[in-house]
């Protein structure tokens, strides 16, 4: 009896052992099958199309914003500027403004500053600008469009009441290149000089918002 339950169960173990391979096979095949699903091979990529940018270093631009004068009012302003690209960090820039400004607050109580209420200004300058942050917006997952956040500052004259202000302006800038020759620029810059009012002569800090389209050429 003994004897009999000895060779039973030799022959159960050689058939786990025989059957031992057929079960590691199923498990490496299943961990296969598990592997394609989580990491499949053909992944769908999407599509951008990256505009190429122009390589001509002359640009002109037109704007259209507003200005507020220290101590006066805040007027729309409009005007053109035309700039050269040393390098794609750097660019000079010689703008041209037109604005006003009115002492209405003051001439209503008594003390006007200016020979009538409303006076034109011009105002020009040479800047130089720095690209600092380029980068890239995307549009609907299928347009990619470049762009460069910049700095910019120079010096300049405003002309205004029949007097002539040497002008300090800083400021910085944000450029979209819609196609390789066309962008949008908004900018922030303050246009500061020294100006007497009512007898106290002060720096004055003027800030224009403009926004504005530029071509390459």
């Amino acid at each position: 009896m003994t004897h009999t339950r000895l060779q039973f169960t030799k022959q159960l173990v050689l058939c786990g052992l025989l059957a031992l391979p057929s079960t590691l096979v199923y498990a490496h095949g299943e961990d296969d099958t598990t592997e394609a699903v989580v990491t499949p091979e053909d992944i769908e990529r999407e599509e951008f199309v990256v505009p190429w940018i122009d390589t001509e270093n002359a640009e002109i631009s037109i704007f259209g914003g507003g200005m507020n004068f220290d101590n006066f009012s805040t007027e729309g302003s409009y005007g053109a500027s035309l700039a050269y690209h040393v390098n794609e960090d750097m660019f000079l820039e010689l703008t041209y403004l037109e604005s006003e400004v009115s002492d209405f607050e003051l001439r209503s109580l008594g003390a006007p500053q200016f020979p009538s209420e409303v006076e034109p200004v011009y105002y020009t300058s040479l800047s130089l600008g720095m690209n600092m942050l380029p980068g890239e917006i995307f549009i609907l997952d299928r347009w990619v469009l470049s762009s460069t956040f910049y700095l910019i500052g120079g010096v300049g004259n405003t002309d205004f009441s029949e007097d002539d202000k040497f002008t300090f302006n800083v400021g910085f800038g944000y450029r979209v290149y819609l196609t390789d020759w066309l962008s949008i620029r908004l900018e922030a810059r303050d246009h500061m000089f020294d100006n007497t009012i009512q007898g106290e002569e002060a720096l004055r800090h003027n800030f224009e918002f403009r926004l504005g389209t530029s071509v390459f050429f």
